[in-house]
């Protein structure tokens, strides 16, 4: 994702190797590439599976350390949903 290759990441993610569907990191990771990538519905989704799941500590891309349920709460308040209304 850092490279801002999303299909090969998404790939990767959903591939899983060896890492659990519920895991908090992979959650998060596809959650935000999705909305990145304009599916904002199935990203805030995951987000709010992250933010239900395991409270885990997890690294940053930048080397902090923060809470997996903090980060999917974070995440998903900058996720924007558009209405339509007459």
């Amino acid at each position: 994702m850092t490279a801002r290759d999303y299909v090969t990441a998404e790939a990767q993610l959903r591939a899983l190797n060896g890492v659990k569907a519920d895991d908090p990191a992979r959650l998060i990771n596809l959650g935000q590439l999705l909305i990145r990538t304009g599916r904002q519905a199935e990203g805030a989704a995951l987000l709010d599976e992250a933010r239900k799941g395991e409270y885990i500590e997890l690294v940053l891309a930048n080397g902090r350390t923060m809470f997996s349920r903090d980060i999917a709460r974070r995440a998903s308040a900058s996720v924007t949903t558009s209405y339509a209304g007459r």
